[in-house]
């Protein structure tokens, strides 16, 4: 189960919005560059995508809400239409669910 499977995508998309968003925070990302460039290497390491790319037909759900500003559906929608065609004989197998809810953690 997972609910955003491109970290590394989502990180830089992340970068992108807070500098293009304020010339402040943009200014301080670029004096930040040496560890924004170690945190994106560490995040590359850690990413999912190919490895759920390869695992396929393994089971796979993804979940996200609609309202969700921290783990935007748009990134497992992208996805999920990429990996249709690799779960085309198992589409059970594949499954997304989309709640009209926000952000939100559980204990179970």
């Amino acid at each position: 189960m997972i609910g955003i499977p491109q970290f590394s995508q989502r990180w830089h998309d992340l970068l992108d919005e807070c500098a293009f968003s304020n010339p402040a925070w943009a200014a301080a990302l670029q004096r930040l560059d040496r560890q924004v460039r170690e945190h994106s290497a560490l995040i590359a390491t850690i990413d999912p995508v190919e490895r759920l790319k390869q695992a396929a037909p393994r089971a796979l759900m993804m979940q996200n809400c609609d309202f969700d500003a921290d783990q935007p559906k748009l990134y497992a929608l992208s996805f999920y239409r990429e990996l249709r065609a690799q779960y085309i004989t198992t589409p059970e197998k594949l499954r997304l669910n989309i709640y009209p809810a926000g952000h939100t953690v559980t204990s179970a």
